[in-house]
């Protein structure tokens, strides 16, 4: 019989930080501007000359740079798979498209260039000093959660969340919902929030559900709007699968993934949402602290 308390707990995560720092090295680093930023592009190329002065091998994102003569540039989802490091400037929206192309193993490293970034907590200013220290293995490894998407024949890797919502004047829909293949309740509402705590600071806490640390392994259910005033969020345990069937007809119903992908559902359509096998490898300086960053984001504390 294994006992396990909290220090056992640090020294654990301690190990696996160690372990990744000592086998894990850095040598191809990639960088993704947010597109309609001029500032992110700017310093982008600052970033990349500096980096590429200390011998690593760098390559930029095409859709921003493939003008660009002076340095390699891969299209997204091949850099997802071939560099060691992505280097994201922007907001959280251009961080979720890059999370989407990388693999597990793939690092990503956020720089705020957009407006609230808890994805991209870390400040422009002292960027470049923070990417040195990255690339010396001085980083924290914050692991982040997937939900895997099963709609018909196809599915998809989410980092923060999966909605389904009426179209712009629709009456309520019914969603039928089931987990682990028992049945839990036929919501009426304008629409069903499933998140990932990475993805609770987003959507769904417009929609008032709760903010969850992303060191918990949870899957996260928030009503939008329900008819029924006594639904209230649900957070599961990550291991549980849920099954959504669509019971609304003759309404434009839409599902839509992390924001930024999304399509039109049919009625009696079931929607498979369970914990993927992937995940994603956000990187962060030492002193990182989520609920740092969460109070300063949201003003708490303020006069």
């Amino acid at each position: 019989m294994i006992f396990y308390s909290k220090s056992n707990i640090i020294f654990f995560e301690i190990s696996f930080y160690l372990i990744y720092n000592l086998i894990v090295k850095i040598k191809k680093v990639g960088f993704c501007a947010k597109a309609s930023s001029q500032k992110a592009r700017r310093k982008t190329l600052e970033l990349a000359k500096e980096i590429l002065k200390n011998g690593y091998e760098v390559f930029l994102d095409t859709l921003n740079f493939k003008n660009n003569k002076k340095f390699k540039t891969l299209e997204l989802n091949e850099m997802g798979k071939l560099v060691d490091l992505v280097v994201v400037l922007g907001g959280d929206g251009t961080l979720l498209s890059v999370a989407r192309a990388c693999t597990s193993k793939t690092f990503i490293f956020g720089i705020n260039m957009g407006t609230l970034g808890f994805l991209t907590p870390n400040p422009s200013k002292n960027c470049l000093k923070l990417l040195k220290e990255i690339l010396k293995g001085n980083f924290k490894i914050d692991e982040r959660i997937n939900l895997k998407v099963k709609i018909k024949d196809k599915e998809f890797d989410v980092l923060n969340d999966v909605v389904i919502a009426k179209a712009a004047l629709a009456r309520i829909i019914e969603i039928k919902i089931e987990t682990d293949g028992k049945f839990l309740t036929r919501l009426r509402a304008d629409g069903l929030i499933l998140s990932t705590p990475t993805g609770s600071t987003a959507y769904n806490l417009s929609a008032n559900g709760p903010i969850v640390s992303p060191k918990d392994k949870n899957i996260i259910l928030t009503p939008i709007c329900p008819h029924n005033l006594t639904y209230r969020p649900l957070i599961l345990p990550d291991d549980t699968e849920i099954k959504l069937e669509l019971l609304t007809e003759n309404e434009k119903v839409f599902i839509t993934l992390d924001g930024q992908e999304g399509f039109r559902i049919e009625p009696k359509e079931e929607i498979i949402v369970k914990k993927s096998d992937k995940k994603t490898l956000l990187i962060v300086p030492k002193d990182y602290d989520f609920f740092d960053v969460l109070r300063k984001k949201l003003s708490w504390g303020v006069m």
